[in-house]
């Protein structure tokens, strides 16, 4: 069945749990730069505060709508923005995280949806994001070629054309949280689209304490969504080596601990197996192009 999509329209989405204060501040910082019609997806979390009955209560403009949907579960990140990029009636899909806002220096949105329009090879933008307990500007490399043109972009805020996928879904289902958008990227880069750094769309990331997991275990989780998407997107020559490094890098993360890598190991192999459906590996001559632009370590 053909997709439709609404002319002139952005789609925003946002995924939250339990983070009614942060989520007001998203959507109203999202309401004060949208200067062109708009829809704000909300993909609820199950949370338990009191976000729905706050969003019952916003007053919205004319050319801005809300549509809110409450998960009877916690899907992760990866669930619930595939859940809200499959409702979305725009070409290009803005994702905004509930704890990120606009800087008052950025351009309004009608700027990303305009040239991502009008430049037919960007897959997606990644916005320039200040994070304020890094305090530093969070951005991919670029490549050799172009700095602009960098790897990934990076999940707190991003724009996406919708109609350039072509997997079932944007994102495996099953990686909850962390590195999903490389998955997104590498799918990108096989058709020869690339991703591209744009500052003019700035964004602060101010992380929240709420419903956040400890250091170690989101970067247990984010090393091992990483591989398991090299594993899903690589040519077969390239997973013998990127194993290895895998390997070296959960020992070197568990500090030697055997208990604590029997546990890396074991939710390694339970999130391949879950997500094993969405293999889309890279063709080779892509491949090598990567490789030219960013380096091999970056693919491995």
């Amino acid at each position: 069945m053909r997709k439709v999509y609404t002319n002139d329209l952005l789609s925003i989405v946002i995924i939250t749990c339990n983070r009614e204060k942060e989520l007001k501040r998203a959507i109203d910082s999202c309401i004060t730069f949208a200067d062109m019609n708009c829809e704000i997806i909300i993909v609820d979390n199950n949370s338990s505060d009191n976000t729905k009955e706050m969003l019952n209560k916003i007053i919205t403009p004319p050319h801005i709508k809300i549509r809110p949907f409450f998960m009877n579960s916690n899907l992760g990140v990866a669930g619930a923005r595939n859940y809200g990029f499959n409702m979305a009636r725009s070409r290009v899909v803005f994702f905004l995280d509930d704890d990120a806002y606009f800087d008052d220096n950025s351009k309004e949105l009608s700027y990303a949806y305009d040239y991502m329009l009008k430049n037919n090879g960007v897959f997606a933008i990644a916005t320039e994001i200040y994070d304020l307990k890094e305090k530093c500007l969070l951005r991919d490399i670029g490549s050799r070629e172009n700095p602009n043109n960098v790897f990934s972009f990076i999940g707190a805020s991003h724009f996406i054309r919708k109609d350039y996928v072509t997997t079932k879904h944007l994102y495996p289902e099953k990686l909850f949280y962390g590195c999903e958008e490389l998955f997104a990227c590498i799918c990108a880069y096989n058709q020869g689209y690339y991703v591209e750094y744009n500052p003019h769309i700035k964004v602060i990331h101010n992380p929240s304490l709420l419903t956040r997991a400890n250091e170690f275990e989101i970067n247990l989780n984010i090393l091992i969504n990483k591989f398991v998407v090299k594993k899903l997107t690589l040519p077969r020559a390239l997973l013998a080596i990127s194993m290895v490094m895998f390997y070296l890098r959960i020992v070197k993360l568990c500090k030697f601990c055997l208990r604590d890598y029997g546990e890396g190991y074991n939710l390694y192999k339970k999130r391949f197996k879950e997500n094993r459906y969405a293999t889309n590996r890279m063709g080779f001559n892509r491949t090598l192009q990567l490789i030219k632009s960013f380096g091999i370590y970056r693919l491995l």
